[in-house]
Formats: C-alpha cells, structure tokens, sequence
C-alpha cells in the first residue's frame, strides 16, 4: 500500500509539474525537463515505490528470469541511451493525442523497450564493441 501512495504522489507532481511548464508559453528546455529529472523529489518517490514492490516480488518461470538478466546485463546501456530516445518517444505518443496524464506512462514504456531493444541488438551483434560502449 505504501508503494502505491508513494507512486500516486510523484505522478501526480510529475504530471502537474510538466502540465504546468507545458503550457507557459515562455517556458525553457530547463523548466519543461525540471520533473523529469532523476534527482528530482517526484522521480525519488516512484523509484523508492517500484522498488519496495520489486523487492517483495518472487518469481519462478524461466522465461521472465531470463528476461530480467537480459534487462540487467542491459541496465547501464538503456540508461545511456534513452535519453536519446525520449523524444522520439515523445512525439509518437503525442500522436495519439490523448491527455499528458496517459501519455506519460505509454512514452516511458515506449522509450524503454525501444532502448533495452537497441542495446540488446548490440549486445548480440557486437558484443565486445558493445560491452566497452555501454558496459
């Protein structure tokens, strides 16, 4: 239940944050990026709550277990990398033109997997290239 309430809040800051900044007219790169920083209190407050879930989750199958080592090995790259990415994501998403509170979740989960694909791909393809690029 914490992790819930703690999630609830830094979304709800991030998405009146960024809803905000979005519509001043005048508003820089800076103020528009403001919540989405990693250091920021409402970025602080979900990564504290995904990982009390994740730290009570156990699982079992084969398959996920896998693909949770594939996303590990991969951590440092999709970090590298995404940054790149958001915007991209960014404007897919915004095509669907639906509220910012429902794009926000949709982008991140687009610039992820387009992230951890890319630096999968170059893991497979290029393994020593990849391993001293992205770690």
């Amino acid at each position: 239940m914490l992790s819930v309430i703690l999630f609830a809040i830094g979304y709800a800051v991030t998405y009146v944050g960024f809803r905000e900044m979005t519509s001043m007219p005048d508003a820089s790169e800076e103020q528009v990026e403001m919540f989405f920083l990693y250091c920021s209190p409402n970025v602080l407050l979900m990564t504290v709550a995904v990982f009390l879930l994740v730290q009570k989750t156990q699982i079992h199958s084969p398959l996920i277990v896998s693909l949770l080592a594939n996303i590990s090995r991969c951590g440092l790259g999709i970090y590298m990398i995404h940054y790149f990415i958001v915007g991209i994501g960014y404007l897919i998403i915004e095509r669907l033109n639906i509220p910012i509170a429902l794009q926000i979740p949709p982008t991140g989960i687009l610039v992820f997997l387009l992230s951890w694909v890319i630096v999968s791909f170059a893991y497979r393809f290029f393994p020593r290239q990849a391993k001293w690029i992205m770690g």
